[in-house]
């Protein structure tokens, strides 16, 4: 299979055929997103579950949670980067941060998968996991790469249970539109998760925070194409009218491992808004 840094080469190439077709440039991102540390609460803690795999609707699912916190961070991983990927984020968080890493692939590696693979299907069962492991609601969720439209969709059809989101360099319904065949390989529904991300949604106003990769750090090749990819970006962040969405300086496509401060407090902040007053 195709990690995700496959996948975003082949995003490079896409947007690069798309832009062939376009001209102008697009405004620039909007300022950047607050960096207000989470403060201490008071309120009860929640402690992790105990297990890491709960029967969902779309199968067994891997929900790994570690450390206790006041509201439950869930981390939602790109294509087929392994749930491992976010250690170094959990790292940094620490224990005082309630963290649970998701991976629905464990659903097609058990051979337990059930229905077509999509971010609907997989928004469906994190929510089904979330329920099952007991974890109380609200939910920060953190999406990565493709990761972004599982998040996007489970605030669409979950959005009463969603305290907050971090999307990092989420992908875009233009570069999604040329991956079909990386995510057919992946045992993904290529057309079924295209119609999903093209589909306009509703949302909840809820804190939202889009970090992308540096333009000057990670191009994606010429003007034309990264305004592509921006616009996509701040599309993401008209979700709600709470949201804002920035560049990281010297960030490229893994944002949280080239600026782990500014994603660690980007998640302090949405956690201290989500939590208790």
């Amino acid at each position: 299979m195709r990690t995700t840094r496959n996948v975003w080469a082949a995003t490079v190439i896409a947007l690069g055929m798309v832009a062939g077709g376009c001209a102008g440039d697009r405004t620039a991102p909007a300022s950047g997103p607050s960096t207000t540390t989470a403060a201490p609460s008071t309120a009860q803690r929640i402690v992790a579950p105990r297990a890491t795999s709960f029967p969902t609707t779309m199968g067994t699912v891997h929900l790994e949670c570690h450390g206790s916190g006041t509201v439950p961070v869930v981390l939602i991983a790109g294509t087929d980067d392994p749930i491992r990927r976010w250690d170094g984020l959990v790292d940094d968080l620490g224990h005082g941060v309630l963290t649970c890493r998701f991976d629905a692939d464990e659903a097609a590696a058990t051979g337990s998968l059930t229905g077509s693979v999509t971010p609907g299907a997989r928004a469906d069962a994190l929510a089904s996991a979330l329920v099952a492991s007991g974890l109380p609601a609200p939910y920060v969720l953190v999406g990565h790469s493709l990761g972004g439209l599982t998040v996007r969709q489970f605030g669409a059809d979950h959005g009463a249970v969603l305290g907050g989101a971090l999307l990092l360099d989420p992908t875009t319904p233009t570069a999604l539109a040329s991956l079909h065949p990386q995510l057919t390989e992946m045992g993904w529904d290529a057309d079924a998760t295209q119609a999903e991300a093209d589909g306009r949604v509703g949302w909840p106003e809820v804190p939202l925070v889009v970090l992308s990769h540096d333009p000057t750090e990670a191009p994606l090749g010429d003007p034309v194409i990264e305004n592509l990819w921006t616009q996509g970006q701040e599309d993401y962040g008209a979700l709600t009218g709470n949201a804002v969405a920035t560049p990281v300086p010297g960030a490229g496509h893994y944002v949280d491992r080239d600026a782990p401060a500014q994603v660690t407090r980007a998640i302090d902040d949405l956690v201290r808004q989500a939590g208790p007053s």
